[in-house]
């Protein structure tokens, strides 16, 4: 008995630390976004704020986007709702462009939809890093390792950068994460039942199409996924068997109607060839799957069930066109951003041109953008340090490879230093690297603490010391990485926090340009009514525009009052 009370007290305790650890570490994150937020105008990221707002406040006025640049649909699915929802519940006062058109002073209406949008950034980036940990959870089941990737997560620099800004990449590191998470509870929880395991693996498609129509940038992960459908298969080693439900009937006739439709469109639009070898490659997974002497092979048995991840991409398409009102349209422009899109996504050459103003500048710009990547990586955010360190932990105590995901992981971040290389936004897109690195760390670490469970007394209880080592480490890098994303912040643009181009950077936004114009007839008048408006001018949150070093040249002419 005195045993019993002896282990749940212990319990007890490991449980009130980890939680207060993960407590601490979403307070830490959460204070210092908000405090880092409080000392910048709404209008201080020209580049995609704007943009990317005022399009999903239109969204909610039953108009569609006409920013596709990203192409950015699963961004403005989630800051359309949310804003709806806040607007619902009483939290915002302006949720959508008719609000705008119906004020006799728009520009009033402006800095709490960016102050509060600012905020739901923070939300998302706590979110990436819960479904971040619950991943690590639902593979290991145990609590210190979904506090841990939560921790780790929080404390990168990516994450922190995405929770002072508007940004397609945010959105779709959320929908990767979901995707990846569906992979792992159908990985461990999944018996023998098919039809849920299908379920999964298209559930799993569907966030990662929505991940792609978020951030094209990000398409590489589409690869790292199926890798990770295809390792959980392979490792289970399941055969895809047919059952004579009345659902797989079900299935298999929406299945071949989804098909039939995706075909004329196809044919009707003229979608890039590779969006055809996406639906050659089901209907071959089909076709094998239906033919019992080809299911012996287990590895084409595995490739046959990533069929389905591939049905919920496509499937995505459909669920954002939808959800963005492109349906509603009466003439042929919704057809039009229809073919935009996915020849944004399919068709190579398009998404080439996507680079093709950095690659202009020849390997040498590339390989220096690269060069300041793994610099970052090596001097201030330590993440090679500790993955060092950690494959030569593992290799020393269990004299074999580390687990192949974590080398897949670590593979697939450098893929991304490379693709952000070929771009001029490389502290935007941290955030993709971080996600890969951190986890092939968490891999490594879990990997480390199933080696040492098998090792004796005193070196079973080595890992007790090395956990807070790593905590340590990751907090002193955090508050180096907070000064350098603090940093760049300041140098992000040229034209931040000049009130005098406040319209310019939301022109891809359709009518709002012309709402500004006919409301205060002139840019000059626009700069005037921010720069003299403590509200506006954010002087009322302690914000002095005239000191701002990108803006003094332009407020000495606008200000009129002490304000």
């Amino acid at each position: 008995m005195g045993n019993f009370k002896l282990i749940f007290i212990k319990k007890a305790v490991k449980l009130c630390i980890l939680t207060l650890l993960l407590l601490t570490s979403i307070i830490i994150f959460s204070a210092t976004s908000i405090f880092r937020n409080k000392s910048e105008i709404w209008f201080a990221n020209p580049d995609q704020d704007g943009t990317l707002l005022i399009e999903s406040i239109r969204i909610n006025s039953g108009k569609r986007p006409c920013y596709l640049d990203h192409p950015s649909h699963g961004t403005f699915i989630i800051y359309s709702n949310t804003l709806q929802f806040l607007d619902l519940v009483g939290l915002i006062s302006v949720s959508n462009f008719d609000q705008l058109q119906q004020s006799d002073d728009p520009l009033t209406l402006l800095p709490e939809l960016f102050y509060k949008s600012r905020l739901i950034s923070i939300s998302l980036c706590v979110l990436c890093g819960l479904i971040f940990g619950g991943i690590f959870w639902v593979l290991t089941r145990q609590y210190g390792f979904f506090v841990l990737g939560v921790f780790l997560l929080l404390f990168s620099g990516g994450i922190f950068t995405h929770s002072l800004i508007i940004r397609s990449e945010l959105a779709s590191v959320l929908f990767i994460l979901l995707s990846i998470l569906v992979i792992a509870i159908e990985h461990m929880y999944n018996t023998n039942n098919v039809v849920l395991s299908n379920l999964c693996r298209f559930i799993s498609g569907l966030f990662l199409g929505l991940a792609v129509l978020s951030k094209v940038h990000v398409s590489p992960a589409v690869v790292f996924i199926i890798i990770c459908s295809l390792f959980s298969i392979l490792h289970k080693n399941k055969m895809p068997r047919s059952q004579s439900s009345q659902i797989t009937k079900l299935y298999r006739m929406a299945l071949y109607a989804f098909l039939l439709y995706e075909i004329y469109n196809a044919i009707r639009f003229s979608y890039p060839m590779l969006f055809m070898l996406f639906l050659s490659v089901i209907i071959a997974g089909e076709i094998i799957a239906r033919q019992p002497k080809l299911q012996n092979n287990t590895t084409l048995a595995a490739i046959t069930k990533t069929r389905f991840l591939l049905i919920g991409f496509l499937l995505a398409f459909h669920v954002s066109f939808y959800c963005l009102n492109f349906n509603r349209d009466t003439d042929n422009r919704g057809r039009y951003w229809k073919v935009m899109t996915y020849k944004k996504v399919f068709d190579p050459f398009e998404t080439t041109q996507t680079f093709s103003s950095r690659a202009k500048d020849g390997l040498p710009a590339v390989y220096s953008d690269f060069k300041k990547f793994c610099n970052y990586y090596m001097t201030t955010s330590y993440h090679f340090i500790l993955l060092i360190a950690l494959v030569i932990l593992v290799i020393s105590l269990s004299r074999r490879f580390p687990e192949p995901l974590a080398i897949t992981a670590l593979l697939f971040g450098f893929i991304m230093c490379l693709i952000s290389s070929l771009r001029y936004y490389m502290f935007f897109y941290l955030i993709y690297s971080d996600v890969f690195f951190i986890g092939a760390i968490m891999v490594l670490v879990v990997q480390y603490d199933r080696i040492n469970q098998n090792r004796s007394f005193p070196w079973k209880h080595l890992r007790y010391l090395v956990y807070p080592l790593i905590c340590l480490a990751v907090c002193a890098a955090g508050v180096k990485q907070y000064h350098y994303v603090s940093g760049q912040y300041v140098n992000i643009c040229s034209l931040k926090d000049r009130a005098d181009i406040v319209y310019k950077f939301v022109f891809c936004a359709e009518e709002y340009e012309a709402l500004m114009l006919s409301q205060y007839k002139s840019v000059e008048n626009i700069t005037k009514r921010i720069c003299n408006d403590p509200y506006l001018n954010g002087s009322n949150r302690g914000i002095d525009l005239r000191q701002k070093p990108n803006a003094q040249k332009y407020y000495s002419q606008y200000f009129t009052s002490p304000e």
